[in-house]
């Protein structure tokens, strides 16, 4: 395995406190320090002289990895560098809420679910780590990296054995949490979300032996502590190569993105410059260059032609995007309030009133429509308002009366998710859900 070979400070905000780690190679070893400084997103707490020494010491800023918005892509056939190309060119294909002067975005290499290659994309909104990034910088503490603090988590599983490294960590901060996947000494994704971890989560979390991480309680038994996660932050700044077992650190940085020019945001300025080309070959025959204003066209009509396939093959990949936006925003909203078909029936069948029966259901993501035989339509309203398991019950359609004396109608109602009502869309996920 590697050595440290360079200093680094890890930084980790937590609440209006500051965690510094600083991580520093020694002969046999490494020298560790670390401070909590109270109160200095809040005040005018100084940071200590040792983090704000060495004009080129990387500092390694950690962001709550539930805090961000995430998504996984397959992308076999492809190299990381070409995906981030891509999503520079239509950030807003992946993820439709947000702008690119809006967000900090990069991404990571990551094994997919099914073995292959796969990319792990990750957002933060800038107006929520600009003022971070303002105060460390006014502090003398100016991050030179920022990444998702769930990155700093694999090197704190240095010291176990590889045959009982566990293959998860299960990290809770103040506003949600995160499960991560740890592949080896490399971080391999996750999921998470807002509030307290779920039912699911923890039990997933227990079947795997994952330890738990905690952001809220710095004495919290257990493998990790937001100290420790400081230091995988100091660790991602000073460890550029993990050795031979995992190869390079991943090279996630929020800060060190670079801007991508789009040619889909900019048609018309590069269609432009053809045309005042075009024009100005077609000036310069009348000159004694004719010959070079031809080659001069021609050489506009080659690249015209080659121009116009990529937009065709870049408008392919939008209309492509669009539908898998379309269905990851679907599964989005029913990964945290999915009800079983069966269940939703049996709470049907509960509330409705003893005479009452249902001649045909359709339960769909958020409502559910049911044609019922009953005595009488108001009884089986009344009923349906009265259940926990349904709100907004509505009748479609005039009532009919059946000759044995009942009354057929239509029935409409919003199903009642036991974990809350669903997101729109994913900036309403930002702050931490799935």
């Amino acid at each position: 395995m590697g050595l440290l070979n360079r200093r680094a400070i890890g930084l980790l905000p937590v609440g209006d406190d500051l965690i510094l780690v600083e991580a520093t190679a020694r002969a046999h070893g490494v020298a560790w320090r670390r401070e909590t400084v109270a109160g200095f997103f809040s005040g005018d707490a100084p940071a200590p002289d040792w983090a704000r020494a060495g004009a080129h010491t990387p500092r390694v800023l950690l962001w709550p990895t539930d805090a961000m918005l995430r998504r996984e892509i397959d992308i076999a056939g492809q190299s990381i560098d070409d995906f981030r190309g891509a999503i520079g060119e239509s950030l807003g294909s992946f993820f439709p809420a947000v702008t690119q002067d809006g967000v900090l975005w990069d991404v990571a290499p990551i094994t997919g679910a099914a073995g292959g290659p796969a990319a792990w994309i990750g957002v933060a909104l800038r107006d929520r780590v600009q003022p971070v990034l303002d105060r460390l910088q006014g502090a003398g503490l100016a991050p030179t990296r920022l990444a998702p603090s769930g990155m700093a988590l694999p090197l704190l599983l240095r010291s176990v054995d590889a045959d009982r490294r566990p293959t998860s960590v299960l990290e809770v901060t103040p506003t949600g949490w995160a499960l991560h996947a740890v592949d080896g000494l490399r971080w391999n994704g996750c999921r998470a979300g807002s509030g307290p971890p779920t039912d699911a989560a923890l039990r997933e979390a227990e079947r795997c032996g994952a330890p738990t991480l905690r952001w809220d309680d710095a004495d919290a038994p257990g493998l990790l502590t937001r100290d420790d996660l400081a230091m995988g932050g100091a660790m991602l700044g000073a460890w550029p190569r993990l050795g031979s077992e995992q190869g390079r650190a991943p090279s996630f940085n929020l800060l060190g993105r670079r801007e991508r020019r789009s040619f889909l945001e900019h048609p018309a300025a590069r269609w432009t410059g053809a045309a005042a080309a075009v024009v100005a070959g077609v000036m310069i025959l009348g000159d004694a260059t004719v010959a070079r204003a031809r080659a001069e066209r021609g050489a506009i009509a080659t690249r015209a032609s080659q121009v116009v396939p990529d937009f065709e093959r870049v408008e392919d990949a939008r209309e492509v995007n669009e539908r898998l936006t379309a269905a990851h925003e679907r599964l989005w909203r029913l990964e945290s309030t999915y009800t079983p078909r069966w269940r939703t029936l049996a709470a049907l069948s509960v509330a409705l009133p003893a005479p009452a029966w249902v001649e045909r259901v359709e339960v769909g993501d958020d409502t559910i429509l049911a044609d019922v035989i009953a005595p009488g339509a108001a009884q089986v309203l009344e009923a349906l308002e009265a259940s926990a398991d349904f709100e907004k019950v509505k009748q479609i359609g005039p009532a009919a009366a059946l000759e044995s004396g009942e009354t057929r109608l239509r029935i409409e109602a919003q199903l009642v998710r036991a974990g809350g009502p669903a997101p729109d869309a994913p900036a309403a996920r930002e702050g931490g859900a799935e």
